[in-house]
């Protein structure tokens, strides 16, 4: 009997949130493309212009806050910062690939943490 599961391949058709509520809870940058915004506890990434899709795409949501988040804004194309009713305060540090981003190049560290 042949193995089918090696033939399988799963991809990440859509993430789905919603929009803090908050003044500060949506962040777009110019100069990397990416959109951050909170949602409860997360932090989304959307790109626009995600490779031919006629819509935005979220690509990942960032965790370390264990209460919903108030703020996010980027500093520079690669630092991004988050405030939290948990009472903290989150850098976070982002890798751009040398080129167009896919899931698997996108590299976010918790750079700092109050």
């Amino acid at each position: 009997m042949e193995n089918t599961l090696n033939k399988v391949k799963v991809e990440n058709l859509c993430i789905a949130t919603n929009l803090n509520t908050t003044f500060k809870a949506f962040d777009f940058s110019l100069s990397n493309g990416l959109i951050a915004y909170a949602s409860s506890n997360l932090i989304c990434i959307l790109k626009q212009n995600y490779y031919n899709c006629k819509h935005p795409k979220v690509l990942l949501t960032l965790k370390g806050h264990t209460d919903r988040v108030n703020s996010v804004q980027w500093l520079t194309p690669e630092l991004l910062v988050s405030v939290s009713v948990d009472n903290s305060i989150i850098l976070w540090k982002y890798s751009p690939p040398n080129s167009d981003l896919t899931p698997d190049q996108i590299r976010w560290e918790e750079y700092f943490k109050i």
